[in-house]
């Protein structure tokens, strides 16, 4: 591997991690709060999928899809709660907009 490649495998490796750690999570929570953990279930595993040797194991578009429906739901979210809500909604809607940026510039021509 050349350059930076062989760093990809570890952090496909890390990712894999902190989508399991999110996971158990979820399953302990309740509510907004197991939601909110699944999410970042979700965007561990399109990064694991990103970093991985293996090409395409998730496709462009289901990906742009899932985190664009994933983004609008807490962006929504978010702005039902008000002045008063917490930024956790933002901050997965931010992830989930950050992802889709990742999956559009995965689909772009070298």
């Amino acid at each position: 591997m050349t350059g930076w490649a062989w760093w990809y495998p570890v952090l496909a490796v890390v990712a894999v991690a902190v989508g399991v750690y999110f996971a158990v999570q979820g399953a302990a929570r309740r509510g907004a709060d197991r939601v909110t953990c699944w999410s970042h279930t979700l965007m561990a595993a399109g990064m694991a999928a990103m970093f991985s040797p293996w090409p395409n194991l998730i496709p462009t578009l289901a990906g742009i899809l899932v985190f664009t429906v994933l983004g609008a739901w807490f962006a929504a979210v978010r702005l039902r709660s008000g002045p008063d809500g917490t930024g956790e909604a933002t901050h997965v809607a931010v992830g989930a907009a950050a992802m889709v940026v990742m999956y559009l510039g995965m689909s772009s021509p070298s």
